[in-house]
């Protein structure tokens, strides 16, 4: 963390220097730069609250320049933030913050008027609006913050499996999106990587939806993901006991990272 603290000193001492009313095209971008960095080195620190603080300023600075490779950069760091807070925060806590990140990436993403430098930042938007809609579906599909619904019961049932199965739909139109645009914009190792954790995230989505798999293009070897954690419980039961936990840990961890993040 040593490492990580002078790092932030040097970029808030560099952001300091930095005019705050500037009219100044390139002062504004190195200024836009500074704030997603320095965000990065609070992130990497644990500081969550404080990089989301960081990303957002950056964000606006670049949506001012018309900066779309900025705007994109610092709406996937915002996704990845709120997506971290998730693991240890209830959802309860975090619907308005998870709503307000939801509608910001999904409005940097469908802004096709200018595409990102780096055509890679858009397939990660869409892959992070996947990740979001899956986590607002399974998570966040009760608009009622938990109070008690006054209505027939079974109705209201009925309501919230309608929600969480739209948003679980939104979730796999976004995955498909990202994997289309990964064959379409890359080729060799980049492509491949690109499009083998995009290929789980569509199949996992078509699954809870309850739609077969129709991507016919996954390697033959390579495993479906709600095989690959069963493998791996099987075959922990024919292995000796000194080798069993191993195997065990492997199938929770390859059941626990879906989706894929980019």
């Amino acid at each position: 963390f040593g490492e990580f603290d002078q790092a932030m000193d040097y970029f808030q001492k560099k952001l300091a220097l930095i005019p705050k009313d500037l009219k100044n095209v390139p002062l504004l971008l190195e200024k836009a730069i500074t704030l997603n960095q320095i965000g990065n080195y609070h992130y990497q620190s644990g500081h969550y609250d404080q990089s989301a603080v960081f990303f957002k300023e950056s964000y606006l600075l670049s949506k001012q320049l018309e900066n779309r490779q900025g705007m994109a950069v610092n709406a996937a760091n915002m996704a990845r933030v709120v997506l971290t807070k998730c693991e240890f925060i209830p959802f309860s806590q975090l619907r308005d913050e998870f709503e307000n990140v939801l509608a910001l990436v999904e409005a940097t993403s469908i802004d096709r008027s200018k595409k990102p430098g780096n055509p890679e930042y858009g397939v990660y938007l869409k892959n992070y609006l996947g990740i979001l809609y899956h986590y607002r579906g399974l998570y966040f599909a009760s608009t009622d913050g938990g109070k008690q619904i006054d209505r027939n019961r079974f109705s209201a049932v009925v309501d919230e499996l309608q929600k969480e199965h739209d948003f679980l739909k939104k979730s796999l139109h976004y995955f498909e999106d990202a994997l289309t645009a990964a064959r379409n914009d890359f080729k060799g190792a980049m492509r491949q990587k690109l499009e083998s954790g995009l290929r789980q995230n569509v199949e996992l989505a078509r699954y809870l939806i309850g739609k077969q798999t129709e991507d016919k293009s996954s390697p033959a070897e390579e495993e479906p993901w709600h095989f690959q954690w069963q493998f791996k419980y099987l075959e922990s039961l024919q292995v000796e006991k000194a080798k069993r936990l191993t195997l065990l840990l492997e199938a929770e961890k390859s059941l626990a990272r879906l989706p894929y993040g980019m």
